[in-house]
């Protein structure tokens, strides 16, 4: 499966590369041989798949979809913990409607 995620770019390169961070926090290194778009700034979203910058992503909604994923990993961190709720995890905290987990 190919998945495609956003990151924040930190610095950019001399050698059309540039420094970014993935929504977990972890820094790679991406090169911008296939990006398609202009050309980005530090503190910039963008689209990266398998070590290429794709293109540039909405501003707007890269900070809402990275405001949700976090929100997501800290629910299931403490559901894991056993703390918190599937409720808690669900978009728009309402959680499995009318299923108990039974039969």
């Amino acid at each position: 499966m190919c998945v495609s995620r956003l990151h924040l770019i930190l610095e950019l390169g001399d050698d059309a590369t540039a420094e970014v961070a993935d929504l977990d926090g972890a820094c790679h290194r991406v090169s911008f041989l296939a990006f398609e778009g202009p050309e980005p700034e530090p503190g910039d979203w963008i689209v990266v798949h398998a070590g290429y910058a794709l293109e540039p992503a909405d501003p707007v909604e890269a900070d809402a979809a990275a405001t949700e994923y976090r929100r997501a990993v800290e629910a299931a961190r403490r559901r894991s913990s056993g703390h918190g709720t599937v409720a808690e995890a669900t978009p728009g905290g309402d959680g499995p409607s009318g299923d108990d987990g039974g039969d």
